[in-house]
């Protein structure tokens, strides 16, 4: 559903409409049986995140044809941005990934988070790429992100036999 910043309520949604909203408006995505949820916002991308994005490029040692991707990616020039708040149950932190990789699956994009909610080393990622080791503890590049996907399907685990 679509909300706005201020006040916080729910605006009409057409689900038929392109996936792209104003500033002051937000996608609030969640599930029936859990608190909480994550939120979406879909902005212009400016100069800077621009720039941020292909500094990384330029750091990272990216084939021509990723970085050729990324760039191209770049040129349409918006971007949605997942947000998550801590303290969320464990479907959420599920979902959010799921999400996030919807996205950039069906616009052949591509997932990219400096915010240290993921293995950051792992991007910028396809969603095939993403799906391959989201939520799977063997894969995890750190212990850390190791121990928060066990102890997260622990509790969806217990969350679906409520």
């Amino acid at each position: 559903m679509l909300r706005s910043n201020e006040p916080d309520v729910e605006q009409p949604t057409n689900l038929d409409a392109p996936a792209s909203w104003a500033d002051d408006l937000y996608a609030w995505f969640y599930v029936l049986a859990a608190p909480g949820g994550t939120d979406a916002y879909f902005w212009e991308i400016d100069e800077d995140a621009r720039e941020m994005v292909v500094d990384e490029c330029n750091v990272l040692e990216l084939s021509e044809d990723r970085r050729a991707f990324i760039l191209a990616c770049l040129e349409n020039d918006h971007y949605w941005h997942f947000r998550r708040s801590a303290g969320q149950p464990a479907i959420i932190n599920l979902a959010y990934g799921l999400i996030a990789a919807s996205v950039a699956e069906i616009t052949g994009g591509f997932i990219y988070s400096v915010d240290g909610g993921w293995d950051y080393e792992r991007f910028p990622a396809t969603a095939e790429e993403f799906y391959q080791w989201y939520f799977r503890p063997e894969l995890a590049i750190s212990p850390d992100k190791r121990s928060d996907s066990e102890r997260w399907l622990k509790a969806i685990a217990g969350e679906s036999a409520a």
